[in-house]
């Protein structure tokens, strides 16, 4: 199933998914950020490729109840956005099926 995304959440999916913190680690493994144990595992997976940040999956404007957790979700074959790809194809996965 698609679904539609109003710009304000296309515009929010955008930035987390290319969060600022994620691109400072990749160019400076050292900085010192929560998020730095978590990227860190990334090395090896995905072809060499780092996995965007997950802002969610699903129709967020209409869900009835939301859930909120940490999920790096790192798996070697798991299908995931991965940095190299479009704005377009981002909001797609994370926003446009469910």
């Amino acid at each position: 199933m698609t679904i539609e995304i109003s710009e304000e959440a296309r515009r929010l999916l955008l930035e987390i998914a290319r969060c600022d913190t994620f691109y400072a680690f990749g160019k400076d493994m050292t900085l010192d950020t929560p998020c730095g144990e978590i990227l860190r595992c990334q090395s090896g997976t995905h072809n060499g490729e780092r996995q965007l940040p997950v802002p969610w999956v699903g129709d967020i404007e209409n869900v009835p109840i939301l859930f909120i957790s940490s999920n790096p979700a790192i798996k070697q074959n798991e299908r995931v956005a991965l940095e190299s790809w479009s704005d377009e194809k981002i909001v797609d996965f994370h926003a446009k099926w469910l």
